[in-house]
């Protein structure tokens, strides 16, 4: 039983690359994932390896006995790759379903970004404002930690999101549990 065209694609954002698994490719092309992952590694031995992006190594792990195994998160161009080697009318009609979710999954990427996009006088501002902050917290002898907190609280009133685990508590500010033998 063949899969209907209408069948969403399910494309990722892995760390700002779209991405599709090699499994659902398997799946809308009905092949089998082994003979998939053969595709990627053949392409990949023949000159892809050089393009890091194309292919990225992966696993999932399995509903039933879960037991992980291998897959490949293909891009945009290595599903391109990838997908020239599929023929048939129900090929060409997934490839073109597959452009056409990379397109949307794009333009969704572009839309959020342009909405916080910060103005450049402001990011100007903020790094200024952040260099003298550090330069007069150093000289008064504050600890990165507390420079840090600083220029956190700084980037929370514009806007800015800072990475998880910027800011990392000392050791010894941090609770210790420690074990106490009876004997």
């Amino acid at each position: 039983m063949g899969h209907e065209i209408k069948n969403l694609i399910d494309v990722k954002n892995f760390n700002g690359i779209m991405v599709v698994s090699s499994r659902q490719i398997a799946q809308d092309f009905e092949k089998e994932h082994r003979v998939v992952l053969k595709a990627i590694r053949d392409l990949i031995d023949g000159g892809a390896q050089n393009y890091a992006d194309l292919f990225i190594e992966s696993q999932y792990q399995s509903g039933q006995n879960k037991q992980w195994y291998p897959e490949y998160l293909c891009s945009r161009d290595g599903f391109a790759l990838l997908g020239m080697g599929f023929t048939g009318s129900k090929a060409i009609a997934w490839k073109l379903k597959y452009i056409e979710a990379f397109n949307l999954m794009e333009k969704r990427i572009q839309s959020i970004s342009e909405k916080f996009l910060l103005d450049p006088a402001i990011a100007s501002s903020v790094a200024s404002l952040a260099r003298a902050t550090e330069r007069i917290m150093k000289s008064q002898g504050s600890t990165p930690y507390e420079v840090a907190k600083v220029y956190e609280m700084h980037c929370k009133q514009f806007g800015i999101k800072l990475p998880n685990g910027f800011v990392k508590t000392p050791e010894k500010n941090q609770m210790k549990m420690g074990f106490v033998k009876f004997e």
